[in-house]
This record gives C-alpha cells, structure tokens and sequence, in this order.
C-alpha cells in the first residue's frame, strides 16, 4: 500500500511496478481511502519535511488512525541540493517544512498523550545529511 499526492508518479510506480495494486493518490493529512486500524505499521519516509507546517497536526493524527500499533517517521531536516538548485532558479524549494531533530521529537512528545501514543525509539543523525527517525506505538 502507499500513497503519494502526485498523480504521475502514482501512475509510473504502477506501470514499472505491476504488484503495486494499492497505490492511491492522496496525502498524509487526509489518508479516507483507508479505515481506522488498517495497518499493522504506517511508514512516513522523508514527507514531513515537504507538507506545509498547518498540515503537521493532521498528518500524525491521520497515521496514528490508521494504524493498528505502530508509525515510523524519517524526515529530512535540512535542505537538500536540489532545493538549494530550484532556489536559484526561482523555483520554489522541496522542502517547505525544515526543522532541527529536537524541534521534530518536540513535536512528536507535545502530541502524544492526545494522541495516544508512546515514543519508543528517536535516532537523530546530525552531520552533512541531518535526519529524526521516530517510532510511536500506539497505546
């Protein structure tokens, strides 16, 4: 299963990738094609970094629904050459949602006990390529 918010690359993963049967077009703060308890373990790789900060809140409550125990969270927290090249160009950067590791845990501490969550691991890889790694259990 998966989703991503752009139609094109939902239709190149299911033409390269047949056995993708269950790719949707959607986003992370408004995931209705699946039903609360779906998934035994919901992985949000590196999309924090590219949502609007508004849609923060939503996203996590989204991930934490459909799941059945468990949420992983990677996120970029830095901005990459490539928005560095758009930037130059006049492009608007990919990454829209940039922030520190210990702000990212913050975020995730200040909603767990809303969102009935428990942090069971944080791994923060600070140096030339920075990224939080976060997993929730459900609680």
């Amino acid at each position: 299963y998966g989703i991503d918010i752009s139609n094109a690359f939902v239709d190149f993963a299911k033409s390269n990738f047949p056995l993708l049967e269950n790719m949707f077009v959607g986003n992370a703060n408004n995931m209705h094609m699946f039903e609360d308890n779906t998934f035994d373990l919901v992985c949000h790789l590196d999309g924090m970094e590219h949502i609007p900060e508004v849609w923060e809140r939503d996203c996590l409550k989204e991930a934490i629904r459909v799941s059945k125990k468990y949420v992983f969270y990677k996120t970029a927290c830095e901005d990459s050459l490539a928005d560095q090249w758009a930037k130059e160009k006049g492009l608007t950067a990919a990454h829209i949602n940039i922030k520190h590791p210990d702000q990212w845990l913050s975020f995730y501490e200040n909603h767990a006990e809303k969102f009935n969550y428990q942090i069971t691991h944080a791994y923060q890889h600070l140096g030339t390529n920075q990224n939080q790694s976060v997993i929730l259990r459900k609680i």
